[in-house]
Parts: C-alpha cells; structure tokens; sequence
C-alpha cells in the first residue's frame, strides 16, 4: 500500500486545490432526495454511506478549552450490516490531577420517509447512559431509535477538554464510503501545533493560513475530501489504521507569557516512557509475561513467527476498554 506522510506546519499559506472556492464548516440543507436512495453511488454493496462528515477543534481564547464539535449525517442502506452506524459512543477523558472533558452538548435524529416527506425521530437526552471503561474513560452511549433501511441518521455533538497537548487524530477512510469528510483545527497564535497528515488520499480543498478569528490572530488548517470509497483491508495486513488517511495535531509550543516547548525528539520520548512508572516499570516485569505465553510460542523457529502467535493472543484474550493510550491503569504483579 502507498503511504505518505506529510506534516503542515507552514504560516501564511492559503492552497485552494483545482481553484475552488469552497465553504468549510457549511453543513448542506437536509435533502428529502437522500431518503429515497437505495444504494450508494460509491459502492453499490455498502450498507451506509456518510453523506457528510465534520470534525472541527478550536481553542477558546476565552475558556483556554479545546472545543471539539462533531456533525454526521449517514444514510443507513442495510441496517443488520449497518450496526456500527445504529448507536453512538462519545468517549470522554480526565486524569489522575481531576481534569476532564465534559460532553456540552448534543442533538441526534433519525430521519424517515412517511407518505413522500420526511418525518424525524429525536433521539431522547433519556436514552443516552454511561459506561466507565477504564479509571481514566468514561463513554457516553446513544441509541438511535426507529432505523430502517432507508433512514438517515444525523447528529452533533461538542466536547469541551482541557487536554490542549491530547488532540484525538482523525480516521479520514473509514469502512464506510464518504461523500464528504472535512477536518478543521484553529488555533491561537500563542498555542502552535503541528499538524501530521499520513495516507494515500489528497484533500480536494486544503487551506491553511494565518487569520483574525475572534478577535485574535489563528493558525487555522482546513482539509475536505469528496467522493471517498470504503477502505478496504488487505488480507495480511495485521493493523490496517496505518495505512489509512488519518490527521493528527501535535502541540509543538504554548506561550502563556513565556515560551515553552512542547515536542520531543525520539530519543526524549524513549527517555521519558522507560521512566513513566506506568509504562517503563511494567515492560521490566518480564515473569508474568513468560507465565502466561501461550506454550506453543517456544517451538515456533522465527520471530516473526513468534511475534504473530503473541498477537493473536493478546487480540483473542484480552477486550479492548476503548482507550488508545499506551500507559497501563492496574499495576501488575510485581514479578
């Protein structure tokens, strides 16, 4: 698979690709017609097609919080294959310190054809619950009510967040094809990120540049993309997420009345993992590692071969709690 890997941290740039105007953050009237289709023009066989898609964080130069605003209009096709699309999952994070992010707010409908116009089914504050997956994960939970094949879901939702170094990376190719996906980070002059771009797809509409928003000067990076098909896993691929489209915001430095930097080389992240009680003090318990492989590990001849069968055990054993982190929250035995 092709891969690139490109990283925006350039000033005083506005690209305008195939010289388009072209109006971010502008959500498309709902359209009736979307009700009455009955395959996806992307890819006749897929079960939901995601008509629009924006993801959009900005520092408030009021509150010093990351806003992450969120809209999604998909069309339901196939609802029994559709079944990621049929409920919602709003992860929220605090740390050891009693930071953490607060769902502000939120709005879903379920958009159905009834004698030729369309009829909306609000998704009730009552129906949503929480899950705590972990000491530092809480997820929120929606189910949408009344799909049908044929429906419409849409949704938004905003999440305030203290975290201004922890900016969640966005998954542009997903499974399902896209018509429209745009990703939008404005931030303050005084708080600089670098923006990191991987995958194969070029963004049809690109901008980044220096502007007056709010009665401040933003850095403000704008990607869309048309027309996306499903992305499709290769058979020997173990974790297809690399090779996916995706973009991630680093904070690279803050100046609160005082410069201070915040990337890494890697030899500085290293130092610091291997010191982090929760990271590097755990890889040094090796006892409860070798207790636990599986023993057919040992009679295996490569390393590589050895590395897949501890894959495959880790993935049949153990359920993932929704957190993406890389530090663990139960010590283990201390062997």
């Amino acid at each position: 698979m092709k891969k690139i890997f490109l990283t925006a941290f350039f000033s005083g740039v506005l690209i305008g690709v195939n010289g388009q105007k072209h109006e971010f953050l502008d959500p498309p009237k709902f359209d009736n017609a979307d009700l009455t289709k009955t395959k996806s023009s992307l890819d006749e066989n897929a079960p939901a097609e995601i008509i629009y898609k924006s993801v959009h964080f900005a520092i408030d130069n009021s509150t010093g919080d990351l806003r992450k605003n969120v809209f999604y209009r998909v069309k339901i096709y196939d609802k029994d294959k559709a079944e990621d699309w049929l409920n919602l999952e709003i992860p929220l994070h605090k740390n050891s310190a009693g930071d953490e992010e607060l769902l502000n707010k939120m709005k879903a409908f379920v958009y159905n054809l009834e004698n030729g116009a369309a009829a909306a089914t609000k998704v009730d504050k009552s129906s949503k619950y929480k899950s705590k997956e972990s000491k530092y994960t809480t997820i929120t939970k929606f189910a949408f009510p009344n799909v049908k094949n044929g429906s419409v879901i849409e949704y938004q939702y905003e999440v305030l967040s203290p975290f201004l170094y922890s900016i969640p990376q966005i998954v542009i190719e997903s499974d399902t094809p896209s018509k429209y996906v745009e990703y939008i980070l404005d931030s303050p002059s005084y708080v600089a990120y670098n923006v990191n771009y991987t995958g194969s797809l070029t963004p049809k509409y690109r901008m980044v540049e220096d502007k007056t928003m709010y009665g401040t000067l933003f850095k403000t990076y704008r990607f869309a993309y048309e027309n996306l098909k499903g992305f499709k896993t290769e058979k020997f691929v173990k974790n297809d997420r690399n090779y996916r489209t995706k973009i991630s915001a680093e904070l690279h430095s803050s100046n609160f009345g005082q410069l201070k930097m915040h990337s890494s080389s890697w030899e500085e992240i290293k130092e610091k993992l291997y010191k982090d009680e929760d990271f590097g003090d755990e890889l040094k318990k090796t006892k409860l590692a070798k207790e636990n492989m599986p023993a057919t590990v040992s009679g295996l001849k490569s390393d590589a071969e050895k590395a897949d069968a501890i894959f495959n055990y880790v993935k049949n054993t153990f359920t993932w709690n929704k957190d993406r982190g890389i530090y663990t929250e139960t010590e283990s035995k201390n062997y």
